[in-house]
C-alpha cells in the first residue's frame, strides 16, 4: 500500500517538474526526468522494483554535474521568479523525500 501511494505521489510531482522544464525550454533536464518517470511507471516490474529503479535515476539526476540541483526558473519579475522557484523547490524536496524512501540494496 505504501508503495502504491509513493509511486502515485512521486509521479504527480515528477510530471509537474517535467512540465515546468519543458515550458522553460530545459529539454536536457526534462529528458532526465522522463527517464525517472519511465522507471517509475514501468508496469512490467513490481512496485518496489519500480521505486528502486526510479530512485537510482533520480540520484543520478541530482548528482548531474550539469547543474539540475542548482537550476531554478527565471523571470524578470522578481516576485514571480521567487514564487516559481519556491514552488519548484517544494516539488524537488518532496521528490527527494519520496524517492529516498525506496530501500536501495547495496550494490
Amino acid at each position: 500500500m505504501r508503495d502504491t501511494h509513493t509511486v502515485a505521489e512521486a509521479e504527480l510531482h515528477l510530471r509537474y517538474v517535467w512540465e515546468l522544464l519543458i515550458r522553460e525550454r530545459q529539454r536536457t533536464f526534462a529528458r532526465f526526468v522522463e527517464g525517472v518517470l519511465a522507471e517509475l511507471t514501468d508496469e512490467t516490474l513490481e512496485l518496489p522494483d519500480r521505486l528502486i529503479n526510479a530512485a537510482r535515476e533520480w540520484d543520478a539526476l541530482m548528482a548531474n554535474p550539469r547543474g539540475f540541483s542548482d537550476w531554478a526558473p527565471w523571470r524578470d519579475d522578481r516576485t514571480e521568479r521567487q514564487r516559481l522557484a519556491r514552488e519548484f523547490e517544494g516539488h524537488i524536496k518532496i521528490l527527494i523525500g519520496l524517492l529516498s524512501q525506496a530501500d536501495l540494496p547495496d550494490v
